[in-house]
């Protein structure tokens, strides 16, 4: 049986364009290249604190990084030293004065590590208090007080990070 001139044409052309599937890998790969980079460089800039879901932290737009330290945790019914109660909330609102003797002697035996009290020496100690945002001040100046009394120069509060808004040098920038 012989083909029209029609069917022989057609039959020309969907061989010439036929479609193979083929998979080109190397667009992929590219970009797989260009996220992990982008991970290892953003990934080494953060230290990550703990915080457990009782508390909820203020929001600030941060210059520094922070450095390892002790955590003091203060939750809305507990304070924590590096994790371990010290005292409740309560507790701390009840007492008379500014130092809390429990908070005191906690920080007096916690270690923010070796490398630090080596290169900052003992009275250059450094704490990062970690207070939920609707705690009463006058828990926090006692906490504060407690750890500037402990030989604690250096005290820093944690914030979460607040988006910055983009502006138009930004945009320009990049």
């Amino acid at each position: 049986m012989s083909l029209s001139s029609r069917a022989r044409r057609m039959a020309q052309h969907h061989l010439r364009h036929r479609a193979d599937a083929e998979l080109n890998l190397v667009p992929f790969i590219d970009i797989l290249t260009v996220m992990v980079a982008f991970l290892l460089v953003y990934a080494t800039q953060v230290e990550v604190i703990h915080s457990g879901k009782a508390i909820h932290l203020p929001e600030s737009v941060t210059q520094q990084a922070p450095h390892p330290t002790v955590v003091v945790t203060v939750t809305r019914s507990d304070v924590y030293v590096q994790g371990e109660r010290v005292a409740t909330v309560a507790q701390v609102l009840a007492q008379k004065g500014e130092e809390i003797a429990s908070l005191r002697s906690a920080l007096a035996s916690a270690k923010a590590g070796a490398a630090q009290a080596a290169s900052a020496g003992a009275g250059h100690r450094e704490v990062t208090i970690m207070a939920d945002k609707t705690l009463p001040y006058e828990v926090l100046k006692k906490v504060m007080s407690t750890c500037s009394a402990a030989a604690y120069s250096r005290i820093a509060l944690a914030v979460l990070e607040k988006e910055k808004p983009v502006t138009a040098a930004d945009l320009s920038s990049s």
